[in-house]
């Protein structure tokens, strides 16, 4: 089972997979311009989570927000925003670089396995930072949501796995036939 994305390095692959599928336009657009480098107009944003550096590139970035259940209900602890270590527009040597280029995390596995943690790529919120990005009240609105709807299934999902203080391994199975992370969790 493939846990991580996986990018076409290749015209010829980008190409294939066009074939394959049915694409809208606008998807087409996006994988064009970005395997062929082209320049961008300033003004364009193809989805939601981009936003561009100081030297013009484009780069992803997440919008997570922090939820607790409380007696009163679920509340909001904090929002943050990470953008990810490459930007869009260099075309991706490698599936680790094209990770690098899609992945938030601020954390990263050095040599030494030790991890570093890349806090510049936090996006601080300010009234200029959350319009360069092109956020809107909607946005913190939808993050609160998923936040809260994740809470819950993960609650759920949870208490199904786990009966008469046992964990269901069939059920885990039958949900995530993925024999490496069933060892992982059996640890």
């Amino acid at each position: 089972m493939i846990r991580s994305p996986f990018v076409h390095l290749s015209e010829d692959e980008a190409q294939e997979m066009m074939k394959e599928t049915e694409q809208e336009k606008f998807q087409k657009k996006l994988v064009d311009t970005l395997s062929k480098n082209k320049d961008i107009p300033e003004s364009t944003l193809f989805w939601k989570g981009t936003t561009r550096d100081e030297k013009g590139k484009y780069s992803a970035y997440d919008l997570r927000v922090i939820v607790c259940n409380t007696s009163q209900g679920f509340k909001p602890l904090g929002f943050l925003c990470r953008t990810c270590s490459s930007s869009l527009a260099e075309v991706p040597k490698s599936q680790d670089h094209f990770r690098d280029q899609i992945v938030t995390n601020i954390s990263k596995l050095q040599d030494d396995g030790e991890f570093r943690y890349e806090l510049e790529r936090y996006i601080l919120f300010t009234k200029d930072s959350i319009k360069k990005v092109g956020l809107s009240t909607q946005d913190f609105v939808e993050a609160y949501f998923q936040a809260v709807f994740a809470h819950v299934a993960i609650e759920k999902m949870a208490q199904k796995l786990i009966t008469k203080e046992r964990f269901n391994i069939d059920l885990f199975r039958e949900l995530c036939p993925d024999e490496t992370l069933l060892k992982e969790v059996l640890i």
